[in-house]
């Protein structure tokens, strides 16, 4: 019989939405299962979850302090408030004996990153980050070949990502979807580095680091940044960071082409080279070894729930976490090296801009002339594009 764990669920709406399916309806045959006992969302609730919750009697709470005075017990939270209230939240609910399990981003910033390793290290907690690929067996069975050696030592990584966002999709929540800071001043760094495609930036840096529980040690990140929308923060960037071992990683990211193009990525070692295309084969994986040898890593499942499963079964058995904080922090890291170089966001030419109506919600699709060709081309000669005088 599966134990059930006492969870907290803080942001019901979005993602947060989906957890809260979860909760009512877990996978068969699992160790431990969620049981919702409050919910914290100061927003409207989804009508059909609203009710839902509200037969089921879960108290609903406006913000996470008024959760702690009610007196409901919980042993754990899912966070899937949005990236600037992280910390805040992972930190009090550590102080209050909760493990957690954080929505990705880890954090906005490296000081928020600080504050929820001090937490965790105070109460001895767990902290678990749902960047999925990180709990998908393949991915898995793939991070343990590079540490075995089996590939040799890893020389350079590269993903493009090219996932177009309408103005609905920054109108939805204009608060903080394309934000460096919100009106008062807190850390956001929303963008499709920080944000929606962080899981592909993140899986690079995870895969090479030093061990099981690590990411990659960032040394240097070289970065530009462009907008094409009328937001505050970047839309598209290509950064470049190396690690301090020497090894390379090309991360190409956009809201801004006309079409979806990946994930596609290339990772190259000593003795094996790693391709993914989404858009030829969204399963897996292909390794090619030295000699020839072709292997697939099995399939590429995207599933959200795994990451769910794996944090309940480590908050009720102790069993490892693939993804806690050491492993997320490099993607901040990044980030935040982004954010705070110094040199500005370009904006693209205003002849260059075209739209169109955005085939997945409806919305105002502004987009680049040019680029979808400009990163393919990038991606191919490991180049950003002022290196191949792509931005001239």
């Amino acid at each position: 019989m599966a134990v059930s764990v006492p969870v907290v669920l803080a942001g019901a709406n979005g993602y947060g939405a989906k957890y809260a399916e979860y909760a009512f309806a877990p996978s068969p045959n699992i160790a431990a299962t969620p049981k919702l006992v409050a919910v914290v969302e100061p927003a409207p609730i989804e009508p059909k979850l609203a009710a839902e919750i509200a037969e089921r009697g879960i108290p609903v709470f406006q913000d996470f302090d008024a959760y702690l005075r009610s007196g409901v017990e919980a042993k754990a939270i899912f966070i899937a408030t949005p990236p600037h209230t992280h910390a805040e939240i992972a930190a009090a609910a550590l102080d209050a004996g909760m493990d957690v399990l954080c929505e990705k981003p880890l954090a906005a910033s490296m000081a928020d990153v600080a504050e929820i390793a001090a937490a965790e290290k105070r109460n001895g907690g767990k902290v678990a980050v749902g960047f999925q690929w990180s709990h998908e067996p393949s991915m898995i069975r793939m991070k343990r070949d590079i540490l075995s050696g089996r590939l040799g030592a890893p020389k350079r990584l590269a993903t493009l990502a090219a996932h177009p966002r309408s103005a609905l999709y920054y109108a939805q929540a204009p608060s903080w979807r394309g934000r460096i800071a919100t009106e008062d001043g807190r850390v956001v760094r929303d963008s499709p580095v920080g944000n929606a495609l962080a899981h592909y930036l993140h899986h690079m840096l995870y895969i090479i680091g030093n061990d099981e529980a690590s990411g990659a040690d960032i040394v240097e990140v070289v970065s530009e940044t462009y907008r094409a929308k009328d937001i505050e923060n970047f839309d598209t960037c290509a950064m470049r960071c190396r690690t301090g071992s020497g090894v390379e990683v090309l991360f190409l990211a956009t809201h801004s082409t006309e079409r979806y193009r990946g994930p596609i990525c290339k990772f190259e070692f000593e003795n094996a080279t790693i391709t993914f295309d989404y858009d030829a084969d969204p399963t897996a994986f292909q390794m090619v070894l030295g000699d020839g040898i072709r292997e697939s890593y099995g399939p590429v499942e995207h599933d959200s729930t795994r990451k769910i499963d794996m944090f309940l079964e480590a908050v009720a058995f102790d069993a490892p976490l693939p993804c806690g904080i050491r492993a997320a922090t490099p993607h901040v890291q990044c980030v935040e090296a982004i954010q705070t170089d110094g040199a500005g966001i370009t904006s693209f030419p205003a002849d260059l801009l075209r739209t169109r109506a955005d085939e997945w919600d409806g919305g105002e699709l502004t987009y680049v002339a040019g680029l979808d060709a400009i990163f393919a081309e990038c991606f191919e000669q490991w180049k950003l594009p002022s290196e191949l005088g792509l931005t001239e």
